[in-house]
């Protein structure tokens, strides 16, 4: 749980420690395994009096966490917005992915990270207009993975 350390001697002969937690960022679920992923895209334990609120990942390939799934996961965590809205994150081949919403409770079809500032782009201003029309109740799906597009199905 600890990503750096520090222990030193002042001048008055006061020991002293400066110690950095790891920051969980995801965490996966494979199995009966379970761990997340740090800042760092370093595996992590699961901590017994701890469960941090990070989106849970599904679908790593042999247990390899590959740099599209950090990319995406490291996104997420640095968007406020992406980090209250996404709970899952599917990797449903080797680079395309579904997201799983807290509201609405619809996923999201993201496909390649090709683009990906311009998928979440088109998310945000879909999820601005639908609601403020009150309309997000009536998706079950939302597509990204078209050029200039957000196609959604519903319920």
């Amino acid at each position: 749980m600890i990503e750096k350390a520090e222990v030193f001697m002042n001048v008055n002969g006061e020991l002293g420690a400066v110690i950095i937690q790891k920051t969980p960022i995801a965490r996966v679920n494979q199995g009966s395994t379970a761990y997340y992923i740090d800042r760092n895209g370093r595996k992590m334990p699961l901590s017994s009096s701890f469960s941090a609120r990070v989106p849970i990942v599904e679908g790593i390939q042999k247990g390899i966490i590959s740099d599209e799934v950090f990319k995406l996961v490291t996104v997420i965590y640095n968007d406020e917005f992406l980090k209250k809205q996404i709970v899952g994150v599917e990797q449903i081949s080797t680079k395309e992915f579904v997201l799983k919403t807290r509201i609405g409770n619809q996923t999201v079809e993201l496909g390649s990270l090709n683009e990906l500032d311009q998928k979440i782009k088109k998310l945000k201003v879909f999820y601005q207009k639908a609601i403020n029309g009150k309309i997000l109740e009536n998706y079950k799906t939302i597509n990204l993975e078209y050029a200039n597009q957000v196609v959604c199905s519903k319920k």
